[in-house]
């Protein structure tokens, strides 16, 4: 029966006595915190539930790697939920070396929170964890994580730059809660080499950073939604080795006018660059055989695009709203499968180009005859 209400005391996030901690402990900063014993290690914990937690913290507090109870040291792996929630007084935190993850809403409201270094132990990053931590200016994800949770830093209203090492990354935030929405500052951000995997909504609505972003070459792929509403982005840099670019990736991207797509692109998602309306060229590499619905729809400064050697389906409204359009040019030997709607709503002038000795096989392929299908060498050619 003991085991037993141990175990849910452990899942309400309580200690042995009913309460949120075990124990306390000074800290090598001189600041009393409290702690939780979870299995054979040691969580920092909260001292009372309303808000602040700590209702005396401040300054600049450093967290130990390890902690004594009752005869047995125990390294702190985790900062629990909430821990600091509305410490709105500490200024700078030092966090320990033997860190796994820092919980749910660990930081929120710590708005004089300046700076903070993320050891490159951390794995997890819990939801609003530094949510309004509105003093912080820059912040580096290590390599080690693999999960931040949606909201982590929404409105640290002052941080500036972000710098992303997360290798396998799998999980942050998502579509409608984002974990840099209303990041009014952000305009900076680097992806180091060695980052293999964009994930979903990673960087969504981050509508305030400018100029080029440099995706590395050794990223293998760009998941859905991972740069929805970044609507200041003016050129995108792809990765020169093989890479699929997943839904809604890019949508949104209304300020993007310089689109290089690198022959190690294989795939492009639905709605992938839907709605990037400064955009006026895009040429899709011979590695490409599959463009998703939707892929370039609403580009509305698109005044050409090309399709390279291996496109063998274009997908549902792929250019659906694309009214400046004036050419496309086809490098594909056999017609590409397109479905009627990929091309509703184009204007009537059209003019598709492909090579001399497969004309007449795109004129009568079902599927193509409404355009003005010219040989690419011979722009008078009908």
């Amino acid at each position: 029966m003991k085991n037993i209400i141990l175990s849910i005391l452990s899942k309400l996030g309580l200690g042995r006595d009913g309460k949120a901690y075990d124990f306390s402990d000074e800290s090598p900063s001189g600041h009393k915190l409290y702690y939780r014993i979870v299995g054979t290690s040691a969580q920092v914990a909260y001292q009372r539930t309303s808000m602040p937690s700590y209702p005396h913290l401040e300054g600049s507090v450093v967290i130990p790697s390890q902690v004594a109870y009752r005869g047995t040291t125990y390294p702190v792996t985790s900062i629990g939920e909430s821990a600091f929630y509305g410490c709105d007084r500490i200024s700078t935190i030092s966090l320990p070396s033997t860190l796994i993850s820092i919980g749910n809403y660990a930081f929120m409201g710590c708005k004089k929170l300046t700076s903070i270094n993320i050891p490159p132990s951390v794995t997890v990053i819990g939801n609003s964890a530094f949510y309004y931590c509105s003093g912080i200016t820059q912040i580096t994800i290590p390599p080690s994580v693999a999960s931040i949770g949606f909201s982590a830093f929404k409105s640290c209203i002052r941080l500036a730059s972000v710098r992303y090492e997360a290798v396998m990354c799998s999980k942050m935030g998502f579509y409608r809660y984002p974990v840099f929405k209303d990041c009014g500052a952000l305009t900076s951000l680097t992806i180091a080499d060695g980052v293999q995997y964009i994930p979903h909504s990673a960087f969504a609505r981050c509508s305030q950073l400018l100029g080029e972003i440099r995706i590395p070459n050794s990223v293998r792929r760009i998941d859905d939604y991972a740069f929805h509403g970044c609507n200041n982005i003016e050129s995108l840099v792809l990765p020169n080795e093989e890479c699929t670019i997943g839904r809604y990736a890019f949508e949104d991207c209304s300020s993007l006018t310089t689109l290089d797509i690198p022959e190690a692109i294989t795939a492009i998602g639905d709605y992938a660059f839907f709605s990037c309306a400064s955009l006026t060229h895009a040429t899709i590499p011979d590695t490409v055989n599959t463009i998703g619905d939707f892929a370039f729809a609403f580009c509305s400064g698109l005044t050409s695009i090309t399709f390279g050697l291996h496109v063998a389906q274009i997908g549902q409204h792929t250019l659906h709203g694309c009214n400046s359009l004036e050419n496309i040019y086809i490098k594909a030997l056999i017609p590409p499968s397109i479905d009627p709607l990929a091309y509703e709503n184009l204007p009537p002038h059209v003019i598709v180009h492909v090579q001399s000795e497969v004309l007449e096989r795109y004129r009568s392929a079902e599927h193509w005859q409404p355009f003005h299908i010219t040989d690419q060498n011979n722009s008078n050619q009908s």
